[in-house]
């Protein structure tokens, strides 16, 4: 795939459209290049947020030393509640008498 890298970026913009371009604009011509090699062509891919957001969660329980909460929710784009709520998740409210109507 070595062939692909001799095109500049504005004549792949002309060749290619989509999601061809979105990658080789988010990675670059090189990573671009190793998926088409890696065999992924015709392949439909989703990155959906979810496991992002538990790796982040993970992320946070193993770093958290006590006193970064800042540092991490700078660090992963989040707030500090979010880290807060990872350390400390809120307990469920336990329905009163009245089965938590009011």
């Amino acid at each position: 795939m070595d062939w692909i890298k001799e095109f500049t970026i504005e004549e792949l913009q002309k060749e290619l459209n989509g999601d061809m371009m979105l990658v080789i604009d988010a990675c670059g011509v090189e990573t671009f290049c190793s998926l088409i090699q890696g065999g992924i062509v015709g392949m439909s891919i989703y990155l959906g947020g979810k496991p992002l957001f538990n790796l982040k969660r993970s992320y946070i329980r193993k770093n958290y030393n006590g006193s970064n909460v800042k540092d991490l929710a700078k660090k992963l784009g989040v707030t500090e509640r979010f880290v807060y709520y990872t350390i400390h998740p809120p307990t469920p409210s336990k329905p009163g008498k009245n089965g938590g109507k009011r």
